[in-house]
């Protein structure tokens, strides 16, 4: 098996694209012709399959779009299921009902209409979330509250004054979502834009390996749409997960749980075992509470097919913050915290605990090549809509100008909370600073026993002067020789900010 440091993730274009970090979409997705004189169906081969970890915004790829008797009819593939549940549902960036808007409890009147604001809503009025107007034919709903001052001009909710305040709201919609579960029956609104032929349930066998795809249908009046098809955008929970802490398979956001599940999938992982115990003790670590909450957590779409299963394995890996060690049969997981010294390999000496047979070879990271500022981008929940925001965190030199800035920068869209995203980029900087060397160590057979993640003292006269180092990886070139990559190893790296 060979690992890496598990905070080198290769270059990724999965997980959370710009609609998907934002819970406000664009309007439409504009195309050259009116939206009645389109159609659009997508093959089975060419579906969108993937996974959700945590709770995060993701958009349907719609693979059916259709005008019928005065309606747009919408199929939107989410993912491979079981999700643990759609939260919400948008379309277009906006909200829907099913009946006239007009019999919700939150109608408060046509807004050019003065009648309106009268007691109890005469101006200036304080309009709260959730409260609905009708306004040129159409319905919007107030979306962040705001004083109303006017009912006409830019004053209105299509004007430039209060336009960002409110959201459309979409009558006489029909909307049903599936979590992709094996029971999912036929959705009759395809049913009815197709006829009794269509029987699909989005189920079905991959590789051998059975499946279920989670999706959302739509029905919609056409009138609503004249320049192209709308946006579907769904809040969903996402897979279940075993946790061997519980012996119980359920939702989670814990990274460490989401990496053992990849790894053991059939559909987007390796299908291997992985070491309970060792999933355990990262899970952990994932959950150490911290006065923001746990340490980090993950809120990750896996997009894409056919998937890049390794690609996917060494992400998830980055937030789960382990290596992999693959023997006897199943992944072991080591986390890369502090750790005691398992091994003494010291060149010449006879009371190694293991040989080192020749001199290692070293490879040392110049001080002008030292990382020495670190930027994070990671999702900013915390803003309306959703974005993608950068922390940063730098060496006393960088500060105070006596170095020149050397950027190393980590996208880290399944990150969701400020502190979570500093720990990470302070870990990293740490890491950067005061781990600068990395060796490969010729050792006899007693390396066998030596595993990825151990910490060994190592000294020869060519430079190690008993320094510990992390095994990194080892391989086994000829019999009775095992090559170690260590890179340095200072638990300093590993200390909270």
């Amino acid at each position: 098996m060979t690992s890496i440091n598990p905070h080198t993730i290769p270059p990724w274009k999965g997980g959370l694209a710009t609609d998907q970090r934002s819970p406000r979409a664009q309007t439409t997705n504009v195309t050259a012709r009116p939206i009645h004189q389109q159609t659009r169906q997508v093959p089975a081969a060419n579906r969108r399959y993937g996974a959700v970890f945590g709770e995060t915004w993701i958009a349907a790829d719609p693979d059916i779009v259709r005008e019928k008797g005065g309606f747009l009819f919408l199929r939107g593939i989410l993912c491979l299921g079981t999700l643990d549940a759609i939260v919400s549902i948008e379309i277009a960036g906006d909200t829907y009902t099913s009946s006239n808007p007009e019999s919700s409890v939150n109608y408060r009147g046509d807004w050019s209409s003065s009648s309106t604001w009268i007691t109890p809503y005469t101006r200036p009025y304080a309009a709260q979330p959730g409260e609905i107007y009708r306004f040129g034919g159409q319905y919007y709903v107030v979306k962040t509250p705001f004083v109303v001052s006017g009912i006409v001009g830019d004053e209105t909710p299509t004007g430039t004054t209060y336009r960002a305040n409110f959201g459309r709201v979409y009558a006489d919609t029909n909307v049903n979502a599936y979590r992709g579960v094996a029971g999912q029956g036929v959705d009759p609104l395809m049913v009815e834009l197709l006829g009794s032929s269509y029987t699909e349930t989005l189920t079905g066998s991959w590789y051998g390996n059975p499946y279920q795809l989670a999706y959302v249908t739509a029905k919609i009046p056409v009138q609503e749409f004249d320049v192209g098809w709308p946006t579907l955008r769904v809040l969903v929970r996402g897979w279940h997960c075993f946790d061997p802490r519980t012996g119980v398979k359920t939702f989670t956001r814990n990274p460490a749980l989401h990496l053992a599940t990849a790894i053991s999938s059939p559909l987007i992982g390796l299908d291997k075992k992985v070491n309970s115990a060792s999933v355990a003790v990262a899970a952990d670590r994932c959950a150490a509470p911290f006065p923001d909450g746990e340490r980090i957590q993950c809120n990750l779409e896996i997009g894409g097919a056919p998937l890049p299963t390794l690609q996917w394995i060494e992400t998830l890996r980055g937030y789960a913050g382990v290596m992999l060690d693959y023997r006897d049969g199943e992944y072991h997981f080591v986390v890369d915290g502090p750790r005691a010294i398992d091994w003494r390999i010291l060149f010449g000496d006879a009371s190694s605990d293991v040989e080192m047979v020749a001199l290692p070879e070293i490879e040392l990271v110049s001080t002008a090549d030292r990382k020495n500022v670190v930027r994070v981008k990671y999702t900013d929940t915390s803003v309306t809509p959703w974005k993608e925001t950068t922390v940063v965190a730098e060496s006393a030199g960088v500060s105070s100008g006596a170095e020149l800035p050397v950027v190393q920068e980590y996208r880290m869209p399944g990150i969701l909370v400020t502190e979570q995203a500093e720990r990470y980029a302070w870990e990293r900087l740490f890491e950067h600073q005061l781990e600068t060397w990395i060796s490969t160590v010729p050792v006899a057979d007693e390396g066998a026993a030596v595993h990825v993640g151990h910490v060994a003292l190592l000294a020869s006269p060519n430079g190690l002067n008993r320094e510990p180092g992390r095994v990194m990886s080892k391989s086994n070139p000829a019999v009775g020789l095992w090559l170690l990559r260590c890179r340095q190893y200072d638990a300093n790296s590993y200390q909270e900010p």
